[in-house]
């Protein structure tokens, strides 16, 4: 699929028989922005038609990788590895860290500032946890 033009409901070509099958199903996708378009529009506008067709309704969810997420322990090594040379320097990393206060899960989606040139430095790493031996408890 894909060389059609945007908003020409072509991802309904793989979500319908995806439904009907009542199978579980996995769907991969090259962006963001189709991602969410399948999330927020498509899949709940499968929903709403099965629905009033009497089917069970398929339900759905959003996976997304580690490199996602912050990852807390790595942001408090940052801060004290850096500390010396960001100190005042950086409001963007105070900004994270706030936000990291108030965040339930640290996706970087709600992160209302563009993440940083060192987000890999402090995002989840699957080479780079300790999993449960984390004292953090995620």
């Amino acid at each position: 699929m894909g060389d059609g033009p945007t908003g020409t409901a072509k991802s309904m070509g793989y979500l319908i028989p995806a439904a009907l099958s009542k199978k579980p199903a996995v769907v991969s996708t090259a962006s963001k922005a189709l991602q969410h378009q399948l999330v927020l529009k498509d899949l709940p506008t499968l929903k709403e038609a099965c629905e009033a067709a009497g089917m069970e309704p398929p339900t759905f969810g959003l996976l997304k990788g580690r490199g996602e997420f912050l990852c807390d322990r790595r942001m408090d090594e940052f801060l004290e590895e850096e500390a010396g040379k960001l100190a005042g320097a950086s409001p963007e990393l105070v900004q994270i860290d706030l936000w990291r206060r108030s965040s339930d899960t640290g996706d970087k989606e709600t992160l209302r500032i563009t993440p940083p040139k060192y987000w890999s430095e402090i995002a989840a790493d699957s080479d780079d946890c300790v999993r449960r031996k984390c004292d953090y408890g995620h």
